[in-house]
């Protein structure tokens, strides 16, 4: 999801949806909006406790997902350089 997108309010309780509207004046906000007021400042909201802080940073804050292909690994020189320094 991409920062400037609206919040999918759909994905949060009804009352919730009403403490986030009511935090932005019945505006509704950006994911980069939601993801810029601290943890401390929602949990000290009414009606927003952790496990509701826990949705909104699902939404905000998304899980990377990285298949093994993307993960960094040394190439075989950096390897044996590696294993050279090990052995050593």
């Amino acid at each position: 999801m991409q920062l400037d997108e609206l919040l999918p309010l759909d994905a949060v309780a009804p009352r919730v949806r009403r403490v986030i509207l009511g935090e932005y004046q019945e505006r509704w906000p950006t994911v980069h909006e939601i993801a810029q007021i601290p943890d401390r400042h929602w949990l000290a909201t009414p009606g927003v406790g952790p496990g509701t802080l826990e949705v909104l940073r699902s939404i905000t804050h998304p899980p990377h997902q990285q298949d093994d292909l993307g993960s960094p690994r040394p190439s075989d020189p950096e390897y044996g350089c590696q294993s050279a320094g090990v052995r050593s």
